[in-house]
């Protein structure tokens, strides 16, 4: 989900070279499947990020849309004409990051992460504000898969929305827990008191309205405001949100319920604040504020833990605890394959985000038929397996081998006339009578690059080909090769 590295962490400021010119930091952004892109920001908002690359001594822009980034990492260093950095009078208003352990009943059910952004004016003449960004990660356990939730929510100077995010993805359950995979998004500006957003649910969509009433706000910010407000005051007040997890409004109760107080005997100070809901009440704490003057000069608010759900509790964490429980998580998950039984194969599930799905013959099958499909819309990656009874003689030989490539090649074309071969044709040492190559091609306008995989058995021939988008493929490439490196012959 992230890396040790964190969003707001500063880089490292690179020594002076020859002629007095400073080598500048770069924004890093790292991917979900770990890979990091180098370059500077230019533009982002709820949907994608893009990102300025030197490149063969000129300079490119790439976009990346937000389900494919992990983290960011942003260059510290103000872009030339950009005001001093804050002084220490200011710094309470600046942003903070924040990582959190998910803990139910004594273990670690997950990870959070929690940035808030101080973001500059939308527009000239406009007020600046601040972006708030939560990344939830839950566990995936025997009886409940696992499942990552997305919030940004875009906000004003006074932590009014300008707009709101979010997206959650379950992960297919197995065994006990075996259920599908699904993803709900939820996203939209906020303009003259209405939530616009587009919903995608359930393989459905639609465009709505949520009216948001005058001093309305959501469920981060709220949090956000209070815990920033200087000086903290006792006592509960009426706030109504709209959350985009459910696209409804509602009226809460929030505020201190005790400033200054302390857990145990001897332990740090805290100010509680108490979130109520409906019949739900949840806590946090806080370490207090410096009173008077010296309020605004200390750091951010810093948050102790939070109660986050009916038995679940954020307890504050570094980035390297979050990294090594997400890794124990990844580690302790069972390992998932697709058998399909009437070929006789099998094939690994590279992660959580991957589905297969085993086709049965139905009569009048002859020829080349699919069997399987494994597919990753995280990766926008797809794997067919294609199985011919009759394909291939009971051994195989150099002069089968370049048969049965040419055969693939013209089937290939005929979808997609400009297919060429990226990597030649290459015998596979662990499976005797297989061989692989890799493919490139333009389908409906688009590059795709595809891994081959042919392996035969009796007068059978089993054909892999995984592919994705060319623009991804650093991205998926990792998964495909394990996917394809699994092929086993039951």
């Amino acid at each position: 989900m992230r890396r040790s590295a964190s969003f707001a962490a500063l880089l490292a400021c690179l020594a002076a070279v020859a002629l007095a010119r400073v080598a500048l930091a770069e924004d890093v952004i790292v991917l979900e499947n770990g890979a990091r892109i180098s370059g500077h920001i230019v533009a982002e908002d709820a949907k994608s990020v893009t990102l300025e690359r030197s490149l063969g001594g000129g300079r490119t822009r790439m976009t990346l849309t937000r389900d494919r980034i992990k983290s960011i990492e942003r260059d510290p260093t103000p872009p030339p004409g950009a005001p001093p950095p804050p002084a220490a009078a200011d710094r309470a208003a600046a942003g903070r990051d924040a990582w959190f352990l998910l803990q139910s009943g004594g273990q670690v059910v997950g990870t959070r992460h929690l940035l808030v952004i101080p973001m500059p004016p939308p527009s000239p003449g406009e007020e600046g504000g601040w972006r708030i960004e939560e990344q939830v990660r839950l566990f995936p356990t025997s009886r409940l898969p696992g499942v990552r939730v997305q919030r940004i929510e875009d906000l004003d100077a006074s932590f009014l929305p300008r707009s709101l995010h979010y997206r959650e993805v379950g992960d297919p359950g197995t065994g006990t827990a075996e259920s599908s995979a699904y993803e709900t998004l939820r996203q939209g500006p906020v303009e003259a008191g209405v939530w616009k957003l587009s919903e995608h649910e359930a393989g459905k969509a639609c465009d709505r309205t949520v009216s948001i009433p005058a001093g309305g706000t959501s469920p981060l910010a709220a949090r956000e405001a209070l815990v920033r407000a200087v000086p903290r005051t006792a006592g509960l007040r009426a706030i109504v949100v709209v959350d985009p997890a459910t696209a409804t409004r509602r009226t809460v109760r929030a505020g201190f319920s005790s400033l200054g107080g302390a857990s145990t005997p001897g332990g740090e100070p805290e100010d509680v604040l108490r979130w109520e809901d409906g019949d739900v009440a949840f806590e946090s704490k806080w370490a207090p504020l410096a009173s008077g003057a010296q309020a605004r000069a200390s750091e951010p608010p810093r948050c102790l833990s939070e109660q986050v759900a009916p038995g679940v509790t954020a307890v504050a964490a570094t980035p390297a605890q979050a990294e090594a429980a997400e890794a124990k998580a990844s580690a302790d998950a069972p390992a998932r394959e697709l058998a399909i039984a009437d070929v006789g194969l099998s094939l690994a599930l590279p992660g959580a985000s991957w589905t297969g799905e085993a086709l049965p013959s139905r009569p009048g099958d002859d020829g080349v038929r699919l069997v399987g499909k494994i597919q990753s819309r995280q990766l926008a990656s797809d794997v067919r397996v294609e199985w011919d009874p009759r394909a291939a003689a009971a051994t195989s030989s150099s002069v089968t081998a370049a048969a049965a490539e040419a055969a693939l090649l013209a089937r290939l074309r005929v979808l997609a006339p400009d297919v060429a071969v990226v990597k030649s044709r290459a015998a596979v040492e662990a499976l005797p009578g297989a061989w692989r190559m890799t493919l490139e091609g333009t389908v409906r306008g688009e590059r795709v690059r595809t891994l081959v995989l042919v392996a035969e058995r009796g007068e059978g021939r089993a054909t892999l080909l995984a592919s994705c988008a060319a623009s991804a493929w650093k991205d998926a490439e990792a998964a495909l090769e394990a996917i394809v490196g699994s092929f086993r012959w039951l």
